[in-house]
């Protein structure tokens, strides 16, 4: 949820963002390890039997934790196998307990054979839940230098820049700027990539227009904010986290100019959100009228 710094400063906590960019596909596909695969392959049948049975109890909520303990016991079994620490670090991650889960994504990206992808994306997503910025930074840039033509990595800065103000509290106005103006760049990149992969779907596009929606905010340019939530305002309308930053930006937009319109759009978006109590009071007097 957004935390206010002061009216003019603004610091936007978008945990939620991560969980939008994991994965566009839905569970069954998420854990269907014949898609999938393996980085480190199965020492013998009963590991590999303990995979599958692992698997199936991923897909169900209520079983993530007996899949994080099959998981472990086959790390008890063959200690090297990374794809074992990587599918336990996502059993944690379903539970919430994303310090070990950044723990284990670690281990599953240090011992695979050959660069992973999905290791890799996991790890930057992990150490941003838990305020590790600079691992983050270091594994996106590791997909861009490895996995150029994608656009994973590119959508990873950008998405880490809407955490600069936690990432470098002390910095300047301007330092804050630029960080955000090289997101709003990897952004673009992320988008160009997407549509040379054919990929540029509603599900892409909404994660593109949302983080460029928080980054625009950040850097006060509130007109383009609101261009981009308007864009992803169909898929998110429900969200708090959207609700309450597409708030923000329409109040802020109409101090700068009186525009009626960014007003009245501020007030429904404040109205959707549920959860008020869980907002800043000088927050919530924005639209006490």
């Amino acid at each position: 949820m957004i935390v206010l710094r002061s009216l003019s400063k603004v610091l936007i906590i978008f945990f939620f963002l991560c969980s939008l960019v994991s994965y566009a596909q839905s569970k069954n596909t998420k854990y269907d390890i014949d898609k999938i695969g393996f980085s480190c392959p199965p020492a013998n049948q009963e590991i590999k039997e303990l995979f599958y049975t692992a698997f199936e109890a991923l897909k169900e909520p209520e079983h993530v934790n007996t899949a994080g303990r099959i998981l472990l016991n086959i790390i008890t079994k063959d200690s090297k196998m990374c794809d074992a620490y990587f599918w336990l670090g996502v059993s944690l991650t379903e539970q919430g307990k994303h310090k070990n889960a950044a723990i284990y994504y670690y281990y599953a990206d240090s011992l695979a054979p050959k660069s992973n992808l999905m290791f890799k994306r996991e790890l930057a997503e992990a150490a941003i839940r838990i305020g590790v910025y600079g691992l983050a930074e270091q594994k996106y840039k590791e997909v861009i230098e490895q996995f150029p033509s994608l656009p994973d990595g590119f959508l990873g800065m950008g998405i880490l820049a809407t955490t600069v103000s936690n990432a470098y509290p002390n910095e300047s106005d301007k330092g804050m700027d630029d960080f955000q103006t090289i997101g709003l760049k990897n952004l673009v990149i992320a988008e160009e990539k997407y549509k040379a992969q054919k990929q540029w779907n509603k599900a892409n596009s909404d994660k593109i227009y949302l983080t460029k929606a928080i980054l625009f905010t950040l850097k006060r340019d509130y007109k383009q904010a609101i261009a981009n939530f308007e864009q992803c305002k169909e898929t998110y309308l429900n969200l708090e986290e959207f609700n309450a930053n597409y708030a923000l930006a329409c109040d802020e937009y109409y101090k700068q100019t009186k525009d009626e319109k960014s007003k009245q759009e501020g007030i429904e978006a404040f109205n959707r959100i549920k959860e008020k109590e869980k907002l800043k009071e000088d927050f919530v007097k924005r639209f006490q009228h």
